[in-house]
């Protein structure tokens, strides 16, 4: 995105054999969630979120791709050595569309992984609950000193 960001997030991760909630769906449903995103709270025009679900069991009919065609906001905030980093607004999954709300959580010292803490896409999607990372997946923009 080039320049300082004062507030933003870069994520490249993946989380393997995840259950995941659907509305209208009445049970969990298992697969992969792949997280992307190049968000700065001074260029939100060309900012970019997407999350690829990849359903791992046999009928594979709840895989989506959700991309985010208007990032609204993106707060960054301490908490307890850790990056937090909330993203919301619009996004498509096909032709529809749905407002989301992602939060990111970047350890700021050397740790195992950083997580998703939660990520729903309202009225279509929720991770349910904390969704690990590798280490390094989740780079907060801001909250350093």
């Amino acid at each position: 995105m080039g320049g300082i960001c004062p507030c933003g997030v870069k994520v490249d991760g993946t989380s393997f054999y995840r259950k995941v909630g659907f509305n209208q769906v009445p049970y969990t449903v298992i697969g992969d969630l792949t997280y992307k995103a190049e968000v700065c709270i001074s260029n939100l025009a060309n900012s970019t979120l997407t999350l690829r679900f990849d359903e791992t069991g046999i009928a594979n009919k709840y895989s989506f791709l959700f991309t985010a065609n208007a990032i609204k906001d993106v707060i960054c905030r301490v908490r307890d050595n850790t990056c937090i980093v909330t993203v919301t607004g619009t996004g498509t999954i096909e032709s529809e569309q749905y407002p989301f709300t992602a939060e990111f959580v970047d350890k700021l010292e050397n740790t195992t992984s950083d997580f998703v803490e939660s990520f729903v896409i309202e009225g279509f999607f929720n991770q349910l609950g904390i969704v690990p990372i590798s280490e390094g997946a989740v780079v907060s923009l801001g909250c350093q000193n």
